[in-house]
Formats: structure tokens, C-alpha cells, sequence
């Protein structure tokens, strides 16, 4: 399984609508366009794969750490909806960094999650 899939059936389980990239573009969790996909009420979350770091050793790539980042669209703040992002990206991939904004043009609070995935993880 890939790290994008594993995001999304993580994110999934906290009961909220959940899209890669963004609403109306593509389809959760999948590469695919989709025309047809809008824009759920809020709470919902968004994510996306936002790089990688590739390490070396000996001249030769041994692992990959690949960086992602969940936004949580709120209405307004939320603790528990909040605590069940947060608890899914804790339980599942570990550490992450968070950043509040408000989104003036949809009128909603955006709080990012960003965090790493290491190679060695996914056993949990």
C-alpha cells in the first residue's frame, strides 16, 4: 500500500469527508481527475504528498521520507474535531508541526498539519 492510501484510510476514520488535493479536482484518495467531486459542508479535510527528503548511504538511496500535509476546514474552531484529526496523524505517522490560518475567501478557519513519513513505519 502506498503512503498516499495509507494517509487517506487513516484520515478516513475519523468520520469526516476526506479528498486528496483539494475539492473538485481529484478524487479522495486516488490520482484520478474527477470534474464531479464538491465541495462537502464543513468540517471536512483535504491533504497532499508535499515532497520528500532521499537519503544516501555508501553512494546508494536506502530510504525515503515522504512529507504531507492535512488541512482541517472548519467553520469554526473545534476542539473535538480537532483532537480527532490530530489522534489519527498521531496514532498513524507520529509527530507533526500545525499552522492556523482563515481562509477570508471561503470564510473558514484552514489548520495544517504537517508531518513525515519514515520509511519504518506503518507496522503500528
Amino acid at each position: 500500500m502506498n503512503n498516499r492510501t495509507r494517509v487517506y484510510q487513516a484520515l478516513k476514520k475519523t468520520g469526516l469527508p476526506v479528498a486528496q488535493t483539494r475539492y473538485g479536482d481529484y478524487i479522495s484518495g486516488a490520482d484520478t481527475t474527477t470534474p464531479n467531486n464538491p465541495l462537502p459542508n464543513l468540517p471536512f479535510i483535504t491533504f497532499h504528498h508535499s515532497g520528500e527528503t532521499i537519503l544516501f548511504a555508501d553512494g546508494k538511496r536506502y530510504a525515503v521520507l515522504e512529507k504531507f500535509i492535512v488541512s482541517l476546514w472548519l467553520d469554526k474552531r473545534r476542539d473535538e474535531v480537532e483532537e480527532k484529526v490530530e489522534e489519527a496523524i498521531t496514532k498513524n505517522f507520529g509527530t507533526f508541526e500545525r499552522d492556523f490560518d482563515y481562509d477570508d475567501n471561503g470564510r473558514a478557519y484552514v489548520i495544517d498539519y504537517e508531518f513525515t513519513i519514515h520509511p519504518d513505519e506503518g507496522t503500528k
